[in-house]
C-alpha cells in the first residue's frame, strides 16, 4: 500500500511510515480496500482485453467459414452448369450421331443441323441466367466440342470399324471444321446470352470486341493489318452486339455444312 501523506510505497503490517514518520493506523482499513479495488480493477480491464482478442478471432473464425462455404457453393455451382450447360448436350450429340449414322443411317445433314441448332439453347440460358467468364467458358466448349467430335468418331469405329482420330489431311480438316461448327454453336449462344444478360441488369458488354476480332481473323486467314482491323472493329461495332452473334452464327453454319457440300 501507499502512504497517504507522502505516497511512498509502506509495509502492509506497518502502522508508521518509514519515509515521513506518519501515523497511518486510522488509514489503514481505508487503504487495503483501495489496493483491493486497484487489483480488481486491473483484473477487470485484462479480462475485457481478453474478450476482445476472443470475439476478435471467433470473428475471422466465422468469416474464414463463411469464404470456405461460398468456395464450396461456389465450386459446387460450377460443376452444376457444366453438367447441365455442357455435358448434357454433349451427351444429346453423341446420341443422335448414333441414332442418325448407325440405328436409322439418314442423310448426314440433318446430323450437321442438329450440331448446328443444340448447343445455342444450353449456352444462352447459361449466360443470361448469370454473369459468367466469357473466355473461360469459351476454352471448355472448345474442349467439349473436339470431345463431341471424338465420341462421335469412336461411335462409327464401332460400328464401321474405321480409325477413331482423322487418317490424312483432308479428314483433319472436316474434323476441326466440324468441332468449330459446334464450337461456334455454343458461342452463338454465349454471346446472346451475355447480351441479355447485360440487358435486364443494365450493364455494358465487354464481350464485342473479342468475338469481332476473333471471327475476322478466322474469316480473313489472321492476313489482316492491324490498322484495318481496327477500322472494320470500329465500324461493325456501331451496330451493337447483335450482328457479332449473328456472324458467329453465320460461321457456325459454314463450317458445319462446308465438308457436305
Amino acid at each position: 500500500m501507499f502512504c497517504p501523506y507522502c505516497f511512498s510505497t509502506v509495509d502492509d503490517k506497518a502502522y508508521v511510515c518509514k519515509v515521513c514518520t506518519k501515523d497511518i493506523y486510522l488509514f489503514k482499513d481505508l487503504l487495503a480496500k483501495i489496493d483491493s479495488l486497484e487489483k480488481k480493477i486491473e483484473d477487470l480491464s485484462t479480462s475485457e482485453g481478453l474478450l476482445i482478442k476472443v470475439n476478435e478471432l471467433e470473428d475471422q473464425l466465422r468469416l474464414e467459414y463463411i469464404k470456405q462455404e461460398e468456395s464450396k457453393k461456389s465450386n459446387t455451382t460450377a460443376l452444376i452448369d457444366f453438367s447441365k450447360f455442357l455435358l448434357l448436350p454433349f451427351l444429346l450429340l453423341l446420341i443422335s450421331h448414333a441414332l442418325i449414322t448407325v440405328v436409322y443411317d439418314v442423310n448426314m445433314v440433318y446430323l450437321r443441323l442438329i450440331s448446328i441448332i443444340l448447343p445455342l439453347p444450353f449456352a444462352y440460358y447459361l449466360f443470361s441466367s448469370q454473369k459468367k467468364n466469357l473466355f473461360k467458358w469459351f476454352f471448355l466448349t472448345a474442349l467439349i466440342s473436339l470431345g463431341a467430335v471424338i465420341g462421335m468418331s469412336s461411335i462409327t469405329s464401332l460400328a464401321d470399324k474405321t480409325p477413331i482420330l482423322p487418317q490424312n489431311n483432308l479428314e483433319v480438316k472436316e474434323f476441326l471444321e466440324y468441332s468449330s461448327s459446334i464450337l461456334f454453336s455454343y458461342f452463338t449462344g454465349m454471346l446472346f446470352g451475355s447480351f441479355r444478360y447485360a440487358k435486364k441488369h443494365q450493364i455494358k458488354s465487354n464481350t464485342n470486341i473479342f468475338a469481332l476480332r476473333l471471327m475476322i481473323n478466322i474469316f480473313t486467314s489472321g492476313k489482316i493489318s492491324p490498322q484495318s482491323m481496327q477500322n472494320i472493329l470500329s465500324k461493325i461495332n456501331e451496330f451493337g452486339g447483335t450482328i457479332v452473334a449473328l456472324g458467329s452464327t453465320l460461321l457456325s453454319v459454314y463450317t458445319g455444312l462446308k465438308a457436305l457440300n
